[in-house]
């Protein structure tokens, strides 16, 4: 996956401040626009932790392949998302754990 779809909003990203979520099933959370948006699934790895805070890097697979098949079926929120520059938690999922 090229990373340089995420250009055109990467100094939003970087300079979001991110939390571990206390929500049940949630890994992380993002203060954006005075809202908490909640992404990444506890019950569920992630290809890479790059949100700094390495709470879950355990949960890190590498496997391109189950990388190119979560793009498969997020890539179009994902798209939707960036077109319009919003911040989601899709975007936020697939910034920084995927």
């Amino acid at each position: 996956m090229n990373r340089s779809i995420f250009n055109k909003i990467e100094p939003e990203l970087l300079d979001l401040q991110i939390f571990t979520s206390n929500r049940k099933n949630k890994k992380y959370y993002a203060i954006v626009n005075g809202k908490k948006l909640y992404f990444g699934d506890k019950k569920y790895q992630q290809y890479k932790d790059r949100t700094g805070l390495g709470a879950f890097k355990s949960m890190d697979h590498g496997d391109n392949n189950r990388r190119l098949l979560y793009y498969a079926r997020h890539g179009k929120n994902l798209n939707d998302a960036l077109a319009k520059n919003k911040i989601t938690s899709v975007v936020l999922s697939s910034y920084f754990l995927w």
